[in-house]
């Protein structure tokens, strides 16, 4: 159990308990000890901040992007995919990236996204412009990847999918 302790000088500590209790010659006592975690909050908060910058900066990236499974099951997303999509994240995580509404309009996207996630999941960077389901009900034209990531063995361990807008850039031409 963590606890809060009062160093003798002065400084109050985080600190961890553990207490277990034993029979001697029928005679109950208890046995304790107290270790200084300060390092160790030092370094979760630490983490948590790190955690925060990052998921800031990838929020208020103009690009969308997320993260998935080897097998293309969404684990995470940032904001600006569920705000271009008009979506919640329980609307995308927990399912493959084909069978969320940004791909699953169209047998024929869904299918080239099928695709494309067996692709990555063998390692291989896909890139590709597709349209993308948005939130009033048109599309936007996207230049979409995944990108395998690989563990120090050379194995698929997540997929980044990501997409950014190109449609004025279609337009254009």
């Amino acid at each position: 159990r963590e606890v809060e302790g009062q160093h003798k000088n002065g400084e109050i500590v985080d600190l961890y308990v553990a207490v277990s209790e034993y029979f001697v010659g029928g005679k109950r006592y208890f046995t304790g000890v107290l270790r200084d975690i300060r390092e160790r909050k030092r370094v979760e908060q630490a983490l948590r901040n790190s955690e925060q910058r990052f998921r800031a900066i990838v929020d208020n990236l103009a690009a969308l992007v997320g993260e998935m499974t080897p097998d293309g099951v969404m684990v995470d997303v940032n904001r600006t995919a569920l705000e271009v999509g008009g979506l919640q994240s329980q609307d995308v995580i927990g399912k493959t990236l084909d069978e969320t509404p940004w791909f699953s309009y169209k047998p024929e996207v869904k299918a080239q996204i099928q695709e494309d996630i067996n692709r990555a999941r063998a390692g291989e960077i896909v890139r590709r412009d597709l349209e993308i389901r948005i939130a009033n009900g048109g599309l936007m034209t996207a230049d979409c990847m995944l990108v395998p990531v690989l563990d120090a063995k050379g194995r698929v361990v997540k997929i980044i999918p990501s997409a950014i807008d190109i449609s004025e850039r279609m337009l254009l031409r």
